[in-house]
């Protein structure tokens, strides 16, 4: 479900169900790459929860927690994704 119509300005979102079917509000961050971002978490000691995967005609998506077990996400915009 989208929370804003294409032509509005300001931030759009989306609701889904939870990767762990766990109820949360998972904040998703817009980055320039969801692979360089992964990479740079898992560094940091965070852990992938569902690998990059693509949302056809928006973007790339991967979800992962931090150290102290957050979940959040990373959003790279591609309208080619599939």
């Amino acid at each position: 479900m989208q929370t804003a119509e294409s032509c509005d300005k300001g931030i759009g979102g989306g609701i889904m169900k939870s990767p762990d079917d766990q109820p949360r509000t998972i904040n998703t961050i817009q980055v320039p790459s969801v692979d360089e971002y992964v990479a740079k978490c898992v560094a940091a000691n965070g852990k992938i929860c569902l690998p990059k995967m693509a949302i056809p005609g928006v973007g790339w998506v991967a979800y992962c927690t931090d150290p102290c077990g957050v979940m959040f996400g990373l959003m790279q915009p591609d309208p080619a994704a599939k």
